[in-house]
């Protein structure tokens, strides 16, 4: 970090670590603006990110297109709850409608339920993994929404073929960045 900061002496950053202690002169030579100890709130990293930047949330949200479509619906499936409570928060304050499953049967369960416009699920669900639960849903329903598969690895093109044959064609990796969904 520390020879980063010399061919970009602006750069704002936070280190995230399990060990913080005995590395304080480093952190300190390295000019860090903040340092946050695992486990870390989501929230936190946030409000950190943001006093850093020197911008309020709210600002961020008014410059969204999607106020203008209060009626879209996401379910967020994946089985880290930490993540998902997360893009929960977050997608609604910018104004999304959103809700989250912790497993591939809870997202079955919610999409038999209500009609979401776009599914943002994990490939690597636990017992029925997202590209099952997305085969279960195209074949049941005949409202088709729009999935995306988010993985930790990348999906060889066979995978990513069989997403295709369900009507899959976007793929994320982790780790997640809101911006890009």
């Amino acid at each position: 970090l520390a020879k980063v900061r010399e061919n970009v002496p602006a750069i704002k950053s936070i280190i995230v670590s399990a060990y913080v202690k005995g590395f304080e002169e480093q952190i300190k030579a390295a000019k860090v603006q903040a340092v946050l100890e695992k486990p870390v709130k989501f929230e936190e990293l946030e409000e950190l990110i943001l006093k850093l930047l020197d911008v309020k949330k709210a600002e961020l949200t008014e410059k969204l297109p999607v106020q203008g479509r209060p009626d879209l619906k996401i379910l967020f499936v994946d089985d880290e709850t930490e993540l998902t409570e997360f893009f929960d928060e977050t997608l609604n304050e910018y104004g999304f409608h959103t809700e989250i499953a912790n497993s591939g049967e809870d997202g079955l369960k919610k999409v038999s339920q209500t009609k979401y416009d776009i599914i943002i699920t994990d490939h690597h669900l636990l017992s029925l993994s997202g590209y099952e639960m997305t085969k279960k849903i195209v074949a049941g329903s005949s409202h088709q929404p729009h999935v995306i598969a988010v993985t930790s690895t990348s999906l060889d093109s066979k995978v990513k073929g069989e997403y295709a044959k369900l009507g899959v064609t976007q793929f994320l990796d982790k780790p997640l960045h809101v911006d890009r969904l």
